[in-house]
């Protein structure tokens, strides 16, 4: 039977730890992808999760067209776009 060596990653604020782990074959080997909304995971990744979170519509491009100068500005002014 073949076996290989992988290591887990551990993620805490301060630090990473890496640790070595013996996985035999046949063994389920599980990947954490993160938080990410659905357009990301399919692009990235060639999946998406029907239920998901993580998932977003951006309507930036739509109603951002829509907005006057003055609109933009005042948006801009108070951190909101941009």
């Amino acid at each position: 039977m073949r076996t290989m060596r992988l290591a887990k990653l551990f993620s805490t604020d301060k630090c990473q730890h890496l640790e070595p782990q013996l996985v035999m074959k046949g063994d389920e080997v599980l990947m954490n992808y993160g938080s990410h909304p659905n357009d990301y995971l399919l692009v990235e990744y060639g999946f998406f999760l029907d239920r998901n979170e993580s998932d977003a519509v951006y309507l930036d491009d739509i109603m951002c067209q829509d907005l006057s100068v003055d609109d933009k500005e005042a948006l801009r002014s108070h951190g909101y776009y941009g």
